[in-house]
């Protein structure tokens, strides 16, 4: 029971692209098709599960509902890769992370999103060609 008091990542089952969610306030869900993750680095890890390489990456083995939308069933939610960084890189995502939910304006917001996307794609080592390849899926 310790466990959902915890800060937690939130997802729904179905959806088209990661749609991960921190909880810090012990929200508590009972919806069918929705998962939790409890452990370290959540910030970074729902930055990364937000980002497009996550739902381009995750479109190339998961499995339909039969309408087009993606099952993001916690069993292949694990199959996704997160990269190991240092703790310099994390404390940034983590700065950018924080930034973004405290923003208040829509368009600083999106503009804060989209940076914090670019420096994924960076720890991927993605160059703009392949930027560009992910985005426009």
């Amino acid at each position: 029971m310790d466990d959902f008091n915890k800060q937690k990542l939130i997802w729904i089952e179905l959806s088209d692209i990661g749609r991960f969610a921190l909880d810090a306030n012990d929200n508590y869900l009972t919806l069918n098709g929705t998962f939790v993750m409890i452990g370290n680095d959540l910030k970074y890890i729902c930055s990364v599960l937000n980002n497009p390489v996550t739902s381009w990456h995750f479109n190339t083995f998961c499995i339909s509902s039969g309408v087009g939308t993606n099952q993001w069933r916690e069993l292949y939610v694990r199959e996704l890769f997160i990269p190991k960084i240092d703790d310099k890189q994390k404390n940034e995502i983590n700065h950018r992370f924080d930034e973004i939910v405290s923003s208040t304006n829509l368009t600083i917001r999106n503009e804060q999103m989209k940076e914090l996307d670019h420096v994924i794609y960076s720890i991927f080592g993605f160059n703009e060609e392949e930027i560009l390849f992910i985005e426009n899926q």
